[in-house]
């Protein structure tokens, strides 16, 4: 499992190319979609008044930054329509997505071997580092068994320079003067 971090992903998105290829990309990442679900992806399954994508079963929420952008697309096209196409309203292959991800990663100079995958590796880890319950992360992902969600945690950040001591919280006198020990 290869996790990218939020600043690989900042730098990453912008070296996408065309918008639309862009705008999957965030999305994959925001809602922690694999690439399979991406190109399945319909009009129909994106609420954007309620900004809720709906897949395989999952209701996963739409971060306001990519309302506007997503409107946009599916302003006129059909419900039935597939959100990400080429002409004539074909869809992308799984193919077509990982290796517009891949060139996009060399674009930004990303030396860790990430796949598409990653993204949902990143969302499901990004969210336990934010304090997501376990639980929640998995319905998110739509795990079946909560085991495959808790192998993010061996991921997540132990920067023991994020973690305070409880004494931090306390609130004290520290009555020390010099000598008097």
């Amino acid at each position: 499992m290869i996790i990218l971090t939020r600043s690989e992903i900042a730098r990453l998105m912008p070296k996408i190319r065309l918008p639309q290829h862009r705008l999957m990309v965030a999305l994959a990442y925001a809602a922690g979609l694999r690439a399979k679900e991406v190109v399945n992806l319909r009009v129909k399954h994106i609420d954007l008044e309620k900004g809720l994508v709906f897949v395989w079963g999952r209701t996963i929420i739409v971060p306001n930054k990519l309302r506007i952008e997503l409107w946009q697309l599916v302003k006129d096209k059909a419900p039935e329509a597939f959100l990400f196409s080429r002409e004539h309203g074909i869809p992308f292959s799984i193919r077509n997505v990982q290796i517009m991800f891949r060139r996009a990663l060399k674009r930004a100079m990303i030396l860790t071997p990430a796949t598409f995958r990653s993204l949902r590796d990143s969302f499901g880890v990004h969210l336990m580092e934010d304090g997501i319950a376990t639980e929640s992360v998995q319905k998110l992902l739509g795990h079946q068994n909560l085991k495959t969600t808790k192998r993010y945690q061996a991921f997540t950040s132990q920067d023991h320079q994020k973690i305070s001591s409880p004494m931090e919280r306390i609130r004290w006198v520290n009555d020390y003067r010099p000598g008097r020990f």
